[in-house]
């Protein structure tokens, strides 16, 4: 459903791209961005490896939380 928890899931979308450059589902196609949105694990596995990276790139600890929470794969956290 189309509500504000995916409002804040497209701001960290658009946060998570002006911290590294890219987009989160670059390169996959629509079925494999579906099949990757199925499975919480592999995208919170993929979120966290981003993280880390940016973590190590010095970018605030403030804006790698927002990112983490806004970002999340569970709409009701």
């Amino acid at each position: 459903a189309v509500n504000p928890p995916s409002d804040i899931f497209a701001l960290g979308a658009i946060l998570f791209e002006g911290c590294t450059g890219t987009r989160f589902f670059e390169g996959m196609t629509l079925k494999q961005v579906y099949v990757f949105m199925l499975s919480a694990r592999k995208f919170q596995d993929r979120l966290n490896d981003v993280i880390a990276d940016l973590a190590a790139r010095d970018v605030p600890p403030p804006v790698l939380l927002l990112l983490q929470r806004m970002m999340h794969p569970d709409p009701t956290d």
